[in-house]
């Protein structure tokens, strides 16, 4: 009797914090919204990001600019895929933003990158101004490419 009563409380517990918390793909309430005036497809834009060949270099210098790439898969009015390339950016700084930002990006639907997105200690404003510009060239270059939907 005392294992059913266990039991029980449990799956009723288990249900109540599914009911406070909301199901995954319920009644999309959890979805972002759908990108407008952009049709399925993919596309490819360049942003510029920032480089050093030292990590420790903490001033700005535009001779250390350079180029990331986007490219960008829409599907449904949702970004689907998005891969990110920028071999130059500054090892453990900007990379670490390359490799988080795509994950980023699908979950809102959006290339409105923050700071604050990331978990990162150093300010990487520049690779993420970056890859939001390359982002948003290739959401053009999709437009261009397929036409408006």
């Amino acid at each position: 009797m005392k294992t059913h009563i266990v039991i029980f409380f449990s799956v009723f517990a288990l249900l109540i914090s599914l009911g406070l918390t909301g199901c995954p793909g319920g009644n999309g309430a959890d979805r972002p919204p759908l990108l407008e005036g952009v049709p399925d497809g993919t596309g490819t834009g360049i942003g510029q990001g920032y480089a050093s060949s030292d990590p420790n270099f903490l001033e700005y210098n535009p001779d250390f600019g350079a180029p990331i790439t986007v490219t960008v898969t829409v599907q449904d009015g949702l970004i689907s895929a998005v891969a990110i390339y920028g071999p130059d950016e500054t090892p453990g700084w900007g990379s670490l933003i390359i490799d988080q930002a795509p994950s980023i990006i699908t979950r809102t639907n959006r290339f409105e990158l923050r700071q604050e997105d990331f978990d990162v200690i150093a300010s990487s404003t520049r690779t993420i101004d970056g890859i939001n510009e390359a982002g948003i060239n290739a959401l053009e270059n999709i437009t261009q490419r397929y036409g408006a939907p």
